[in-house]
């Protein structure tokens, strides 16, 4: 199962706790997260949970 541009998703922080973010691409894969769309770079060998 893959993700396309525009998906929206919970991303787990360490804590325990989840953000609201969509994944976009442009250079790099990144997400816009939470309600004011803060950039998060994804680093490509990093393991990220998510609930779909």
């Amino acid at each position: 199962m893959g993700l396309y541009c525009g998906e929206s998703f919970d991303l787990y922080l360490e804590d325990g706790k989840s953000i609201p973010c969509r994944i976009e691409l442009s250079n790099q894969w990144y997400l816009l997260l939470g309600r004011y769309g803060v950039k998060f770079n994804l680093e490509p060998k990093e393991v990220y949970k998510i609930n779909i």
